[in-house]
């Protein structure tokens, strides 16, 4: 005989059959109905988990942690984590400009956290480098051609875009948007916020890779984003840059892997 166990329902007492849920699983489970998770299993012999869960794509992790006691159940536990950067539409409008709370990591995704680096790119090209060790293998050291960021060359997942030269104006208007050099759960970055709003984003000093090697610098300390826009001649290209005193857009060489930060496709 099947026992299946729903999540939501509460824990009594010490009864083998129950699910203790954790607090992000609670949370999680908010506006979505129980009857879309679920835990089953046969016996104690075979355990059979079957998690059925809506907007999968806003998970970032499940643990199942299985409890025994004497070779009996006791409780079935899950731990859902939400990638906060799929949650509420995972965006802030600053300045009239709707930009994405976090990075790009790999193509077509977004990294877990407005804190996380996500990967870095070269300008106009797709392939992605992690942002974390301090050499590559591979390097492409040629410069990147084009008039603009390709479409097909666009990290960005669906519905979102590499910002354009005006978009990060907007974003150092210091009438409009205040900036301020701040740190978030140990991870240094800048915060601009909208003035008639109130509401930020947080960008983190992710670093870039060098333009010959691929080399890591300036992780900690400088921020540095592409745009879509390229430069005043053909080896360069716009970014925003930023550090602890300073937030600023200007032309920079287009060979060097940098960070990806996107706005709503319109």
């Amino acid at each position: 005989m099947t026992t299946q166990i729903v999540a939501g329902t509460k824990p009594v007492g010490e009864n083998p059959n129950c699910v203790r849920l954790s607090p992000q699983l609670r949370k999680a489970a908010g506006p979505l109905s129980a009857s879309n998770r679920s835990v089953a299993y046969n016996d104690v012999k075979m355990l059979k988990l079957d998690i059925k869960i809506n907007y999968l794509e806003r998970v970032k992790n499940i643990k199942i942690l299985i409890h025994y006691n004497n070779l009996k159940i006791v409780a079935v536990c899950l731990a859902i984590t939400l990638n906060s950067c799929k949650q509420n539409d995972g965006s802030v409008m600053v300045n009239g400009v709707k930009w994405a709370t976090c990075n790009v990591d790999a193509p077509g995704t977004f990294a877990a956290s407005p804190e996380d680096a996500g990967m870095f790119y070269q300008w106009n090209r797709k392939t992605a480098w992690n942002a974390t060790d301090s050499t590559v293998i591979d390097w492409d050291a040629t410069n990147p051609e084009g008039d603009v960021w390709e479409k097909n060359n666009d990290p960005c997942p669906a519905g979102w875009r590499l910002s354009t030269r005006e978009e990060i104006h907007k974003l150092l208007e210091p009438a409009k948007v205040s900036d301020e050099w701040t740190t978030v759960k140990g991870i240094n970055g800048r915060k601009f916020t909208d003035r008639e709003t109130g509401k930020s984003i947080f960008m983190p000093a992710t670093g870039i890779r060098g333009r010959t090697i691929g080399v890591l610098l300036d992780t900690g300390t400088n921020g540095f984003y592409w745009s879509s826009a390229p430069g005043s001649n053909t080896e360069e290209a716009y970014y925003l840059n930023f550090n602890s005193g300073y937030a600023h857009q200007y032309g920079h060489d287009r060979r060097y892997g940098s960070a990806v930060r996107c706005v709503a496709d319109k």
